[in-house]
């Protein structure tokens, strides 16, 4: 069955059954990617493999309290309460806004400036089957083995598969219907818990 909307498609080549009876299942979306989906998973990625050591972490950390907290404290205790104030928004707001919108900004356009700027009007298709995760963009394809997928995250805006360094990303927006997303979405949790349970006994 092909359904077809928008310049999106989804497709079914079979219908569902359980992993034991065949292998032949897969199911594929096409869609437009987004650089904000690439700067969201590299984020998530750097977060979760940080290389601080405990000491570089303190030192940090102490440097922040010192700017953050100290030295309005220094400034309150001299008198000059409207210098401390200012000191300490000013702190927060960079430590808040300003250093996150421009790790941000830096990712994006590292992105935009390997990828190019028709990166977002390209189209992707990822496909799932009982063996793994196809994914083919611009001439290139890529498969992955479910063992080597780490985990999986749905955000308002897309699904995560991801690797142990990069992620295989899926736009909702590829998706004509919900039901068609939470197939495609609950085939893939499937699969993941299958792996990792295989895994588990060997």
């Amino acid at each position: 069955m092909t359904v077809e909307s928008t310049g999106y498609r989804f497709l079914e080549t079979e219908p569902e059954v359980p992993s034991d009876e065949t292998s032949e299942f897969a199911c594929s979306v096409e869609f437009n990617p987004s650089l904000d989906d690439y700067v969201y998973a590299t984020s998530r990625l750097n977060k979760s493999r940080s290389t601080f050591t405990p000491w570089t972490k303190f030192t940090l950390q102490a440097f922040y309290l010192i700017n953050a907290i100290g030295l309005p404290a220094a400034l309150l205790f001299f008198g000059y309460p409207i210098l401390a104030i200012g000191v300490f928004a000013l702190n927060i707001f960079l430590a808040t806004f300003f250093l996150p919108a421009s790790v941000k900004f830096d990712y994006r356009r590292y992105y935009r400036s390997v990828y190019g700027d028709n990166f977002e009007r390209e189209i992707v298709q990822v496909e799932l089957t009982h063996e793994g995760v196809h994914s083919r963009h611009g001439g290139n394809a890529s498969f992955h083995l479910w063992k080597s997928i780490c985990s999986i995250e749905e955000t308002s805006e897309s699904i995560y598969l991801y690797l142990r360094g990069s992620a295989v990303i899926v736009r909702k927006s590829g998706f004509p219907f919900d039901e068609q997303k939470k197939r495609f979405l609950s085939f893939a949790m499937a699969r993941l818990k299958e792996s990792q349970a295989r895994q588990l006994q060997q």
